[in-house]
């Protein structure tokens, strides 16, 4: 048996993993606005997909700037 271990986590599991550490901990989130979408996604209002898509954009955009940065050295 061959076990391989990924470079990425699946992207889904990211997103649920932003969400509820990054974006909406607890200690962040007194009133629970985001409790319910941070249970799943199909849950969460459009102004909180509006803020998710742009942490996921920066995040993106950061990745690329810090790979283009570890080719270059």
């Amino acid at each position: 048996m061959r076990y391989t271990t990924r470079l990425f986590p699946d992207p889904r599991d990211v997103a649920l993993i932003q969400i509820k550490n990054i974006l909406a901990p607890g200690v962040a989130d007194p009133h629970g606005h985001w409790h319910s979408c941070k249970l799943a996604i199909n849950n969460c209002s459009s102004n909180q997909l509006d803020l998710i898509q742009g942490f996921r954009t920066q995040f993106l955009r950061t990745l690329t700037f810090f790979f283009g940065m570890q080719r270059e050295h």
